[in-house]
C-alpha cells in the first residue's frame, strides 16, 4: 500500500527564479525557433529531423563556428545538418524516434512518403554577411550572440512535402507562397554553445534556459553544481520514485531523476527557481489530495535504454473544497465533478466506456508506450524526450486516415475546420515580409 500523496507538480511560474521579470523582450527560447520554426510547414507545427546514428557528427573548433555550422544547415535546408550540430546527448534522444514520427506522418498523408529530410523542398533559405560575438559564460559554456546578418527566404507549400491528407484539408489560399527578407541585427539572437569532449555544440535546452534567466534579470547558475543527479536501482524504481515524487510535488526529487546528460541544463539552471516551485507546492498541497493505492510495473530492456509500462494502477485524487474527485480502481472510474462542474450525481464508467466520456473520437483507447527510462553510470534514470516522443508515436500508430476525417468534423463542428479565411502561417522565428 503506498500512502496517501498529493497530485501533479504545479507549473513553474516564468519568473520563479526569484526575480520580478518584465515582459519577454527577446523571443522565447533565445531564437531557437530557427531550427524548429524554419523546418515546419503549416503554421511551424513539425519538426523535420531524423536519426544521425548512420553519420557520425563531429563538433566544432569554436563556438562560433557551431552557430555557424547550424545557419549553413539552415541555407542547406537541410534537417539531418541541424540535428547534428546539437549537443549529443540532446540529438541522441531525438535520433530515430523523429524518424519515426515523420514516417507515421507520411502512412497518414500528413507529409509526404519521399520525404527527404537532408534536402527539403518547399524552404529556400539564404544567410549573408554573418558576424558573431561570443561570452564565455562559464569554462565549457559559452552565448554566441548574432550581431550582424540578412535572411532572404521563400516558403512555397504547393512544392513542400505535405501529403496528400493535409493538401486536401488546406483551403486553396494555403498554396500561396511567402517570400522576404529581413536584417537580423535586431532580433536579438542568441545561442547557449557548449563544449563536448573537445568540440562544440549548439545546445537547445542550454539556450533556453539562458534566454529565461537572461528575461528574469537572475544571475548566472554554478554550471556543475546545481542539483545533482540521483538515479534509482531499477528501471521500475526510477518510474515508481517519479510517482511518488510528483504525487508529493517534491520537484526536486523529480529533477534528480533526469538523466544527467540529457537534462543538463535543467540540472545546473534548478537552483535559480527551485525555493520559489517549493514554496508554491506547499500552498498547492492544502488544496489536493491524491492516494495512490497500487503500482505495479514491468519493463523491458534494450541496451541502456527500458521501457516501464504500468501493468496496473488505482489511486484517488481529489479537490478538497469543491467536492471534485475522481477513483480508479484499475477498471472503472467514479467521478464527481462537485461545485467545479455544476454538482450531480458520480458518474460510473468502465473499460471501453472511458474513452467516449472524454469526448474526442478517434483517440485509440490503447498506446503501446511507456516511461522511457536509461541507463547512465549504473542506474537509472527516466527520459523526458524519450518519453514524451515514445507517447506520441504511439498515437500516431493509433490512427489511419478515417481517424483524421473524425477529428476533422469533430473540430468543424465547433467552427475551427479549414476555411478560405485561412492564410498560410510564416513559422515562428522567420522575420516576416515587409510591404
Amino acid at each position: 500500500m503506498i500512502p496517501s500523496m498529493p497530485p501533479a507538480i504545479p507549473p513553474v511560474p516564468f519568473d520563479a527564479m526569484g526575480v520580478t521579470s518584465s515582459p519577454a523582450r527577446r523571443r522565447p527560447a533565445a531564437y531557437a525557433a530557427v531550427v524548429i520554426g524554419l523546418l515546419g510547414l503549416v503554421g511551424g507545427a513539425i519538426f523535420f529531423a531524423r536519426s544521425v546514428t548512420d553519420k557520425a557528427a563531429t563538433g566544432a573548433k569554436t563556438p562560433e563556428l557551431a552557430v555557424q555550422r547550424l545557419f549553413d544547415a539552415l541555407a542547406n535546408e537541410d534537417a539531418l545538418g541541424v540535428m547534428e550540430t546539437l549537443a549529443p546527448a540532446e540529438r541522441d534522444a531525438l535520433s530515430g524516434r523523429i524518424q519515426a514520427i515523420t514516417k507515421e506522418l507520411g502512412r497518414l498523408g500528413i507529409l509526404s512518403k519521399d520525404l527527404d529530410l537532408g534536402d527539403i523542398r518547399g524552404i529556400d533559405l539564404a544567410f549573408t554577411n554573418l558576424k558573431f560575438a561570443t561570452e564565455s559564460l562559464a569554462p565549457g559554456f559559452s552565448s554566441v550572440k548574432l550581431t550582424q546578418g540578412r535572411s532572404t527566404y521563400r516558403i512555397d507549400p504547393a512544392s513542400s512535402p505535405l501529403g496528400d491528407y493535409l493538401r486536401g484539408v488546406l483551403p486553396r489560399s494555403a498554396a500561396k507562397a511567402v517570400s522576404g527578407s529581413d536584417d537580423l541585427a535586431g532580433e536579438d539572437i542568441n545561442f547557449t554553445v557548449i563544449q563536448n569532449d573537445g568540440s562544440w555544440y549548439v545546445s537547445l535546452w542550454y539556450t533556453i534556459a539562458e534566454a529565461a534567466r537572461r528575461d528574469a534579470g537572475a544571475p548566472l547558475p554554478a554550471f556543475g553544481s546545481g542539483i545533482p543527479a540521483r538515479g534509482a536501482e531499477t528501471p521500475e524504481a526510477a518510474v515508481e520514485q517519479f510517482f511518488r515524487a510528483g504525487a508529493l510535488l517534491d520537484v526536486r526529487r523529480l529533477i534528480e531523476l533526469m538523466p544527467p546528460d540529457e537534462a543538463a541544463a535543467l540540472h545546473d539552471y534548478a537552483p535559480l527557481f527551485i525555493d520559489a516551485v517549493e514554496k508554491g507546492a506547499v500552498e498547492a498541497r492544502r488544496s489536493f489530495r491524491f492516494t495512490l493505492r497500487s503500482l505495479e510495473l514491468s519493463h523491458r530492456t534494450s541496451g541502456d535504454e527500458a521501457i516501464v509500462k504500468i501493468d496496473k494502477i488505482s489511486f484517488r485524487f481529489s479537490l478538497v473544497d469543491s467536492g471534485v474527485f475522481l477513483e480508479y480502481d484499475g477498471t472503472c472510474a467514479t467521478f464527481n465533478g462537485g461545485d467545479f462542474f455544476g454538482g450531480g450525481k458520480p458518474q460510473h464508467l468502465c473499460g471501453k466506456g472511458l474513452l467516449p466520456a472524454a469526448g474526442v473520437p478517434g483517440v485509440p483507447s490503447t498506446l503501446d508506450s511507456g516511461f522511457v527510462t536509461v541507463r547512465r553510470g549504473g542506474v537509472w534514470y527516466l527520459s523526458p524526450t524519450r518519453t514524451l516522443l515514445d507517447g506520441f508515436i504511439a498515437s500516431l500508430k493509433g490512427l489511419n486516415r478515417s481517424d483524421l476525417e473524425s477529428f476533422k468534423q469533430f473540430f468543424g463542428a465547433f467552427g475551427m475546420g479549414a476555411s478560405e479565411s485561412f492564410q498560410f502561417q510564416v513559422p515562428a522565428g522567420v522575420p516576416t515580409p515587409r510591404t
